[in-house]
């Protein structure tokens, strides 16, 4: 009978519901030697092991006695860890959150083996967690480094590279990076030995290595190799070949190319360029279609005819910038035959056209003796080599529709009598115009006629060009002038290619594209020097803004800041000019010469600059995505500055720099890790000159983070929510009402869901998934609620232990139905109850201190309690650093008694 009246009757889910000891722990983990790896772990032990006393934490080898070996990691200052440990495995945390991670740096070999966790509560709770055990694998370094690289890479763009070691981390081994590669040469042997390296590339450094090595001391323990992929504007170039030949020669921008009709012709147009570029031919402005439409940069004549003549032109289509090369092609027709003998031939008589022939070039060249003798005697003649010039000038205006011919222009004419040609230059020496006209007759030649006879133009389409005067009494001379090809229409002239109106801001730089031409009758053996005026200067008394003349410097205010770009004999007048002045605005005339007898001003175009106040921003390049916690190289530039420009300095400014120093903080480069709390935050550049701040770009920092979980609830419809840590346990009476929220602090959003036990659960509202209404709590709801939180740097979850409390059955000791309401007899009978409660207490107390036989009782207590929390927990037995509270009853009296060790 003793057993059954000392039956323990459990009070609500002292066995079941209140949580016991657990871990939660990845047992297998593998790192590299020399590396780092972090452990999750957490943890949760009884309520009734609460106290006031510290919280203390250890993790120790497996087998390692706790009593007299050091633990490998501990937050207890009066046991500290391993020596050789002790800088190398830390916990992460704080122990009261429920977190047992640790974080192992400098991974060793020797550190390969199992680990268990234990924790320490006053002297009452000392448990050790040997259930689960931490396995942990050293492994030789086979690891990579990462190089970071922002896509794409542009040619001429500073850009910023990064070079780490994934799984390392501060408190490891001390490494140090170095660079090679060939893009490098112009770095210092200091910015080679950083993790982050700024570079400009260039066109060669496409397709080049470069290589990232990682160093313990002097050692290279691990490196990476890429290949540089870098992006850059198309360089044009024209080949050609003539007759099928093999060897190809190239085209310079605005050059000429002569080639006799139906000769074949071979044209390649390449670009080097990165992607590559879109070719297309075109003529006079049509397009050309190719001869093979897989290699469009290559264009076929077989057989060049007057229709194939003009400007032909190569353009390449890119997106950093499109780019053409032209030049000019003649077409040399084929002589034609030469008849000066009118009406039918017949018969060949090669011997008297010989002679005829012979005649006429002695006639020849006595009418050029006489002429020159006549000159020189009789001023009456002068009219002629005024009529010559007048006619030449003349009809100079009318073919060119430009002003009268410039004392640079070098062309020759042929003056004929019959079928003999008789060469006479035309220029600015011609004397000036005295007589009067008799007679005059002006025509064109298209082609080359090497007699210029009558019958001969009359072959040709168009008219020759020629005057008749007289000269002296009685004679009359006529004039004929049969045309070089080319000299008055196909023959280029002086032409300039110019963007005529720039705009650009004071301070910056400006690049004004330009190319030029010149008539090939101007080409000599001398130097060839170009020249930039301002409008109204006088060449010869006023310098010019820019030349390449050494004997002619340009104006001290403009020499170091308008520079010539190129070499002048590629027909390049471009002009670069930077630190642009207000004063630099107005007008600007090309000019050209070569020897005594070329110079040319191109007055018909002229460049018109105009300087405008500072307005541009500056540009911030940022690498997409900013991530937390991972190196950024953040580079500042301001559009239109150039190196010769004004000195410029830069200074950045913004909460995300503060752990910066100023050093580095005045570069146009800066690098940065990012954090959470950065996100959202300003970031500003700004340009100086000197002291002042000229012009300045801010932007808001977009920066992606994983997500910081917290749990809030409240009871009974309250407004006021608490917060709950990961693995606490939360106790609510049956049908009350509970608000879970739970909340992810995450760029961008995560995505959040609720489970119980495993089991997805459905938000109260899906239109907010982090929160869970449970209106009337019941025995289904307890358990383990989680909530998790899915985004792409990371998911998380963070969960609790929910029990709910079951309302006491009512005890009603009278048997039968109650008739009516006693309420004094009920009080009268609980107070008996009490009384006896008190009595059979203090009974028990007095047996067990006066008699030995009594103690079987206590051992049948022990003995109940521990068998049925065996049978309630399916666990070991009761361990003595359980301290739970149990309920001897007798009727409707509580008696409370410890059980445990003090049993």
């Amino acid at each position: 009978m003793v057993p059954l009246l000392l039956l323990p009757l459990l009070w609500g889910g002292s066995l079941q519901e209140q949580p016991g000891y657990e871990l939660r722990l990845k047992e297998y983990v593998t790192v590299q030697e020399g590396l780092c790896v972090h452990v999750p772990c957490s943890f949760s032990y009884p309520w009734s092991s609460w106290t006031s006393s510290e919280l203390y934490i250890y993790w120790y080898r497996n087998r390692d006695k706790i009593h007299s070996v050091k633990p490998v990691a501990t937050n207890d200052p009066y046991k500290p860890a391993k020596t050789e440990t002790s800088d190398r495995f830390h916990l992460l945390m704080n122990p009261r959150t429920n977190s047992c991670s640790l974080n192992i740096s400098n991974a060793r070999m020797w550190d390969t083996g199992s680990y268990f966790f234990r924790v320490e509560r006053g002297s009452q709770m000392k448990y050790s967690y040997r259930d689960k055990k931490l396995n942990l694998q050293v492994t030789a370094l086979t690891q990579q480094p990462d190089i970071h690289i922002p896509e794409p890479l542009e040619s001429g763009r500073p850009t910023c590279l990064t070079c780490s070691l994934p799984g390392s981390c501060e408190g490891g081994r001390p490494l140090t990076f170095s660079w090679v590669g060939a893009a490098l040469d112009s770095l210092s042997p200091q910015a080679l030995g950083s993790s982050v390296v700024n570079l400009t590339l260039r066109p060669e450094d496409h397709s080049t290595n470069l290589t990232c090595q990682v160093k313990q001391g002097y050692s290279v323990i691990t490196e990476r190799t890429i290949q540089l992929n870098v992006s850059y504007a198309p360089q044009l170039t024209i080949s050609f070949s003539k007759r099928n030949s093999t060897a190809l020669k190239t085209l310079s921008n605005c050059m000429s190319l002569s080639v006799p009709e139906g000769q074949f012709l071979l044209l390649v147009c390449k670009a080097d360029s990165n992607p590559p570029a879109k070719l297309s031919w075109s003529q006079e402005g049509k397009a050309l279609s190719p001869s093979q439409p897989s290699a469009p940069g290559i264009l076929e004549l077989p057989h060049v005819g007057t229709a194939d003549g003009g400007e032909l032109t190569c353009q390449a289509q890119h997106p950093l910038g499109s780019q053409q090369v032209s030049f000019n092609l003649f077409v040399q027709r084929s002589p034609p035959s030469c008849r000066c003998v009118t009406g039918e031939q017949q018969g060949s008589w090669p011997l008297v056209l010989t002679l005829i022939r012979g005649a006429l070039m002695g006639a020849g060249f006595l009418l050029t003796y006489g002429l020159t003798w006549i000159y020189y005697t009789s001023p009456a003649v002068e009219d002629v080599a005024s009529l010559l010039a007048s006619s030449l000038r003349s009809s100079r205006m009318r073919q060119m529709g430009r002003r009268p011919l410039d004392v640079a222009h070098r062309d020759y004419w042929q003056l004929t009598l019959g079928c003999q040609p008789l060469t006479l230059a035309a220029g600015h020496h011609f004397l000036p115009y005295k007589g009067t006209w008799t007679q005059a007759l002006l025509c064109q030649m298209q082609t080359w006629c090497p007699c210029c006879c009558c019958p001969c133009c009359g072959e040709v389409s168009g008219r020759e060009l020629g005057a008749q005067a007289q000269v002296g009494e009685g004679l009359k001379l006529q004039l004929r002038f049969c045309v070089p090809p080319g000299s008055l229409q196909e023959q280029p002239g002086y032409e300039l290619r110019l963007k005529e109106y720039v705009t650009v801001q004071e301070g910056l730089c400006v690049h004004v594209p330009c190319s030029f031409s010149y008539p090939w009758s101007s080409w000599t053996s001398s130097e060839l020097y170009i020249y930039w005026y301002r409008n109204r200067d006088k060449i010869h008394s006023v310098k010019p803004v820019a030349t390449n003349d050494p004997y002619k410097p340009a104006k001290t205010e403009t020499s170091d800041r308008f520079h010539l770009l190129m070499n002048p004999r590629t027909n390049s007048c471009s002009l670069n000019i930077s630190n642009a002045r207000m004063w630099d605005t107005g007008s600007y005339f090309f000019r050209v010469e070569r020897g005594s007898q070329m110079k040319y001003s191109y007055r018909d175009k002229k460049l018109n600059l105009q300087v405008t106040a500072l307005t541009q921003q500056p540009d911030i390049h940022i690498p997409e995505p900013l991530e937390s916690g991972r190196p950024t190289c953040l580079t500042c530039s301001l559009p239109g500055s150039c190196e010769g420009g004004r000195p410029l300095t830069f200074s950045w400014v913004g909460a995300a720099l503060d752990s910066l120093s100023p050093q580095a903080l005045g570069s146009s480069v800066v690098n940065l890790t990012l954090r959470p709390e950065d996100h959202s935050t300003n970031l500003t550049c700004q340009v100086k000159q000197g002291y002042s701040v000229i012009t300045e770009r801010t932007i808001q920092l977009n920066v992606s983070y994983a997500p910081q979980l917290t749990i809030s609830f409240s009871k009974r419809n309250s407004t006021a929510l608490k917060t709950l840590s990961n693995c606490m346990s939360l106790s609510v009476p049956e049908g009350q009402f509970l608000l879970l929220v739970c909340k992810a602090d995450s760029n961008p959003p995560a995505k959040l869901s609720w489970s119980q036990e495993g089991k997805a659960l459905s938000p109260s509202q899906p239109s907010a998934p982090g929160i869970l209404e449970l209106p009337h709590v019941g025995t289904a709801d307890g358990g383990e609620l989680t909530c998790q939180a899915q985004h792409p740097l990371g998911s998380q979850q963070v969960s609790f232990n929910l029990f709910v409390q079951r309302s006491p059955p009512s005890c009603r000791c009278v048997t039968g139905e109650q008739q009516g309401s006693w309420p004094l007899v009920l009080t009268l009978i609980r107070g008996a109850l009490m009384g006896a409660g008190f009595l059979l207490t203090y009974g028990l107390t007095w047996i067990y201190y006066t008699s030995p036989a009594v103690e079987d009782v206590a051992s049948l207590l022990a003995s109940s309690l521990r068998s049925s929390r065996m049978r309630q927990m399916g666990r070991r037995p009761l361990d003595v650093a359980h301290r739970d509270y149990w309920q001897l009853t007798l009727g409707c009296q509580p008696l409370t008694l410890a059980a445990g060790h003090s049993l």
